[in-house]
């Protein structure tokens, strides 16, 4: 065993929606490699998904998040089978939501409280190093 102190360290959430996509495969008898290629199709679904949430949401910047969601370099990362693509979506739904509260001008309802704790907690579940980005929260 050899310990490399400078990786990245990744909790098994951000695992789940590729094993989610792996187990059905392997029910289907689908082979390993149609299965790499679904998943990195889901993924990148997902983060289509996760992006088309975040304008929706938000109420400024939509031109900003798209822009970002629509780079080159951000369309080919995010259609791989890293985690890191459900924590930048999560991470885009997250501000969405807190330019929703900020900008709406009226207090913060307990709903949406509740789905920004929840946020919160997934992204830090996927990368425990981000908990500091909670506690700013």
């Amino acid at each position: 065993y050899v310990d490399f102190a400078n990786t990245g360290f990744y909790g098994p959430i951000g695992y789940l929606p590729q094993a989610i996509v792996y187990k059905a495969c392997a029910i289907a008898n689908i082979g390993p490699g149609y299965a790499f290629y679904l998943g990195r199709i889901a993924m990148f679904g997902m983060w289509l998904l996760c992006g088309f949430i975040a304008i929706r949401t938000t109420p400024v910047f939509k031109e900003i998040f798209l822009l970002l969601l629509m780079l080159p370099a951000s369309l080919a990362f995010h259609m791989s089978l890293n985690p890191d693509v459900l924590l930048h979506g999560l991470g885009f739904l997250f501000f969405s939501l807190v330019f929703k509260v900020y900008f709406s001008q009226q207090p913060v309802r307990a709903g949406q409280l509740v789905i920004l704790s929840l946020l919160m907690a997934l992204i830090t579940l996927i990368k425990p190093n981000l908990v500091f980005l909670g506690i700013l929260f």
